[in-house]
């Protein structure tokens, strides 16, 4: 099988250097302290990032964080935004933001009797937060 950009025969037009090899396993997950995936990052004037994030965790409270961050590896003002009893949650779950209507949306999946379903969350501002009133959404 041959792999695209392989070597230097498949690079053309180069502009400035590159160089082909594998590179060491990371561990891929939230940094050591922090008890939350991030999700979504916001860029604020001075440079530093306003991040969201949630447990990646199965069968626990369903809880969205939300943080400061310069590095993406500290973190400050690490604060719980919503917490969701129960423990029916799942893995997966994403944060989406629309700038035309100022609004971010977090999605949730779960598992039940009835199998996957998906639950919605709602805020204005990224700290609270109102299930949408017609859960399950799928």
């Amino acid at each position: 099988m041959k792999l695209l950009f392989c070597d230097h025969s498949d690079i053309f037009n180069l502009w400035g250097s590159i160089r082909f090899g594998a590179t060491a396993h990371r561990r891929f997950g939230p940094a050591p302290g922090i008890p939350f995936a991030v999700s979504h990052c916001q860029r604020q004037e001075d440079g530093s990032y306003e991040v969201w994030g949630h447990r990646v965790d199965r069968r626990s409270p369903w809880q969205i964080y939300r943080a400061t961050t310069r590095d993406g590896i500290t973190f400050d003002k690490v604060r719980v935004v919503l917490d969701v009893p129960g423990t029916k949650w799942g893995y997966s779950a994403r944060c989406l933001y629309s700038p035309e209507l100022g609004r971010f949306i977090y999605t949730k999946n779960t598992t039940g009797p009835d199998g996957n379903q998906m639950y919605v969350f709602h805020s204005d501002d990224g700290d609270s937060w109102e299930e949408y009133a017609h859960n399950p959404v799928f």
